[in-house]
């Protein structure tokens, strides 16, 4: 249940979801974790025509990355960048 910690979500959020994913209970259920995000700067991305996450979801951004750098690129430019060697 995301939803019940979405709230304590403060920083920039990106969410994909499948529209019609077989898995979940969508639209209603990432609606409803989207609109309790603790957030005002946040973002959703719906996939439609299909209702394979695995496959059409998790593969999106490589498909279309200008939507994921081009949020990046609004919320990250400020950003300080942490490197972990």
């Amino acid at each position: 249940m995301p939803r019940l910690f979405a709230s304590a979500i403060t920083m920039p959020n990106l969410t994909i979801q499948v529209r019609d994913d077989a898995w979940t209970k969508n639209p209603e259920d990432a609606q409803e974790t989207f609109d309790t995000l603790g957030t005002k700067e946040k973002e959703m991305i719906w996939v439609e025509n299909t209702t394979r996450r695995l496959k059409d979801d998790y593969n999106y951004f490589g498909r279309y990355p200008e939507k994921v750098l081009a949020f990046f690129d609004k919320h990250m430019k400020s950003a300080t960048v942490l490197r972990i060697c």
